[in-house]
């Protein structure tokens, strides 16, 4: 048997020293602390497994949800095609139509515009051919009135010969005219005595001539600006009665012969005398002319 100081002597022996504990120690705590973190690693990668898992779900989810789009989307493309080409179609065929109607449209508007030149060359023709017509009746006409003309030129001519013959008759006749002193006494103007001499004298200019016939049952005539009425004629005589009515007051010239000058004033229309003379006496009847100054007074002069 062990006695009690063999026995403590042991235990003292036996007894762990402080030294040897730590690696002890240490091991222990370092398999505590490689647990713990195995065990924080496997709720990580438990969760991770999780999280995993939901992803592919959720992959799963949108890859279905994304073959659903892509079939959505294929019908859509398929739906599109099938409308562009039945657009295309219906594009086609009413540009077909138009282009058919514009066609139809540009033969008829050419149609009507070749009618329309047809037309209006039809009229050219008929106009050149007018104007041909014309041009030669112009040109006939030309010829007609050249003719005239150098006819009228002829007659001019003649014309001229027959005014100078004329003028040299008018001037002989006015040579043949007298001047007498008339009924009052006064240097008359030219007398006249024919119709002859009465168309040199109104030729002359000097005065005016007014040729008349005056008849006992005209009574009153007017002749120029003064009244004339034949009272008496006296065909064995040569001789005549007459009234004279102007500015308001009646003169009586009475047994006038033929181609004396019988003078009267009109003072309100002349200074100068008027002059009756008488060519002819018949039965009631005398013819002759009046004589007037071509220089009148004002009518204020009155």
């Amino acid at each position: 048997m062990i006695n009690d100081q063999e026995r403590s002597s042991y235990e003292v022996r036996n007894q762990p020293q402080p030294q040897r504990m730590w690696p002890v120690i240490l091991g222990v705590v370092a398999f505590l602390g490689l647990g713990g973190i195995a065990a924080s690693q496997f709720v990580k990668i438990s969760s991770l497994q999780d999280d995993l898992k939901a992803s592919r779900q959720e992959i799963a989810d949108l890859r279905s949800g994304q073959a659903a789009m892509s079939s959505k989307l294929d019908k859509t493309v398929t739906d599109m095609e099938t409308a562009v080409a039945a657009t295309q179609k219906d594009t086609t065929a009413a540009l077909r139509r138009t282009e058919s109607a514009a066609q139809i449209s540009a033969k008829r508007h050419a149609d009507a515009v070749a009618q329309q030149l047809n037309s209006q060359m039809k009229k050219q023709q008929e106009y050149t051919q007018s104007f041909s017509t014309e041009l030669n009746k112009v040109k006939e006409s030309a010829v007609a009135e050249s003719s005239k003309l150098n006819g009228v030129a002829t007659e001019v001519g003649t014309v001229k010969t027959d005014l100078a013959n004329t003028k040299s008759e008018i001037e002989k006749t006015l040579s043949d005219l007298q001047r007498v002193r008339g009924d009052m006494g006064v240097m008359s103007g030219l007398i006249a005595t024919n119709s002859k001499e009465i168309h040199a004298l109104r030729e002359l200019g000097d005065r005016n001539i007014y040729e008349f016939t005056l008849t006992k049952e005209a009574k009153t005539q007017r002749i120029g600006d003064v009244q004339l009425a034949l009272r008496k004629a006296d065909v064995k005589r040569g001789r005549y009665t007459l009234n004279v009515a102007a500015d308001d007051r009646m003169i009586e010239k009475k047994d006038k012969t033929v181609n004396e000058p019988v003078q009267f004033y009109v003072p309100s229309k002349a200074r100068q005398p008027y002059e009756i003379v008488v060519n002819q006496v018949s039965k009631n009847t005398i013819k002759g002319y009046l004589s007037t100054p071509k220089v009148t007074l004002a009518s204020s002069s009155k």
